[in-house]
């Protein structure tokens, strides 16, 4: 995995642990979801995704 060589590692939170993350924000639609449920790349689906996304403005 090329993520393991990085000099910015990532770390994978559980859902749950992310929508306690942005607890509080106002979140853009769709709100807390998959990564490919943002902009969808045709041929990806979405159960081949473990990264959560959000945007949220601090109310």
């Amino acid at each position: 995995m090329a993520m393991r060589n990085s000099r910015d590692p990532m770390y994978f939170q559980p859902r749950e642990d992310v929508a306690a993350m942005v607890d509080g924000f106002d979140l853009v639609p769709p709100g807390l979801v998959n990564a490919p449920q943002w902009r969808p790349d045709p041929g990806v689906r979405n159960d081949q995704q473990g990264v959560h996304v959000a945007v949220g403005r601090k109310p």
